[in-house]
């Protein structure tokens, strides 16, 4: 829509939507492994913990306690490695898909005050122009910022497909 207004603008757009494109997918690199690697470990202490629930007479009697507390801790402390480092990762990623973003909208209200100013589009299509864009692009950040919560879902289901496979 942006190159309907005028060239220069739509550029601006697109370029904008590939560099939030371009900040979406090297989220999903930067993170896949340590976030997959997290849900894991989570789901072992998880599973180890239930286990243990179930034989709990058995294991307070043999005095497994401290272990199985050991192994939990363990697995729980990596879990929280994993995921803080994706975390951060994914907060980085999205603090610069924002600061694209906001850059952008300058970047494009500056390009359509200068078209502006030699009379080849009007100030109402600039402002046109920048609310455009920003309604474009904030799907895409949205999308950033959701991204572990779909790969934590692509994982799970993942998990169901090879349990399923396995019987």
């Amino acid at each position: 829509v942006c190159f309907f207004l005028h060239p220069v603008l739509g550029f601006i757009a697109l370029c904008g939507a590939i560099m939030v494109f371009a900040l979406a997918a090297s989220n999903e690199w930067l993170t896949r492994e340590k976030v997959s690697e997290a849900n894991k470990l989570w789901i072992r202490a998880s599973n180890e913990s239930s286990v243990s629930l179930r034989n709990s007479e058995i294991v307070k009697a043999l005095g497994m306690l401290p272990g199985i507390k050991e192994s939990w801790t363990k697995n729980r402390d990596r879990a929280l490695t994993f995921q803080s480092a994706a975390s951060d990762r994914g907060s980085a990623i999205m603090a610069c898909s924002r600061f694209i973003r906001m850059g952008l909208q300058v970047v494009i209200l500056a390009a359509g005050a200068y078209l502006a100013i030699i009379d080849e589009i009007s100030p109402g299509t600039m402002i046109a122009a920048s609310i455009i864009m920003g309604r474009a692009l904030a799907p895409v950040e949205m999308a950033v910022s959701q991204w572990r919560n779909f790969i934590a879902v692509r994982d799970a289901y993942g998990r169901i497909n090879e349990m399923v496979d396995g019987h």
